[in-house]
């Protein structure tokens, strides 16, 4: 269900924004998605670690590297700048196992999709990348 309504937050880290952090890193305005049990008041009471803040998803063809970021062309054919997150993942997305080299293994021209946070500035900080092959 998409729209307006109260998500109520277990205490501790159970929002992620990058990283596990507590529901008073959500600021206003920002995207949340929650899964957890409906309750009779129209609330949502999240399930613990099922709420995610300003989560984004790219695919597309890497267009360029860079020291600390690649430019990709998206699936809607705009090229935006997707920097590393310090926890990044780079796995292969059949098997979901690491890929061998890391960063160093991308390469112009390579089909890819990427999770993170969305940033203000229309980019995205990637936590995980993955090839497609």
């Amino acid at each position: 269900m998409e729209g307006t309504r109260l998500v109520r937050v277990p205490p501790g880290p159970n929002v992620w924004k990058e990283f596990w952090l507590p529901s008073d890193s959500i600021e206003l305005g920002e995207w949340v998605m929650a899964w957890g049990e409906p309750q009779p008041d129209g609330s949502l009471l999240a399930a613990p670690r099922k709420v995610w803040a300003s989560i984004g998803k790219w695919s597309g063809t890497i267009a360029e590297k860079q020291a600390n970021a690649l430019v990709v062309k998206r699936h809607d054919g705009v090229p935006r700048t997707l920097s590393f997150s310090p926890t990044l993942d780079v796995i292969h997305a059949r098997g979901l196992l690491p890929v061998a080299g890391g960063l160093a293994a991308l390469r112009p021209g390579m089909q890819i999709g990427a999770v993170g946070l969305a940033l203000n500035d229309r980019m995205l900080r990637a936590t995980r990348i993955w090839i497609d092959e």
